[in-house]
């Protein structure tokens, strides 16, 4: 068994706890793109796409944008990704 130096330990729960907060935290934004999408929402911004709102407005790189995008929509289409997604299992 590996015998951990007290900041080590300390370090390791600090992060378990702020990936928790993550995977909180990008459930929620899966949700909130999701509706701002289904009332095209961004259009009140003055944006011609999600894609553009999320990347210029909420200034998220261009990859993760595509992937917070695609899987809100792959979510409408697949109940379990959402609940999957929520409850910590993917």
């Amino acid at each position: 068994m590996l015998k951990l130096t007290s900041l080590t330990q300390k370090l390791h729960t600090e992060a378990l706890q702020v990936s928790k907060e993550i995977r909180k935290y990008e459930s929620q934004l899966l949700d909130i793109l999701d509706q701002l999408d289904r009332r095209k929402s961004f259009l009140e911004f003055g944006y011609s796409s999600l894609f553009q709102y999320v990347v210029e407005s909420l200034g998220l790189s261009e990859a993760r944008a595509s992937n917070f995008i695609t899987v809100a929509r792959k979510s409408r289409e697949i109940p379990e990704l959402k609940e999957g997604i929520k409850s910590g299992k993917f």
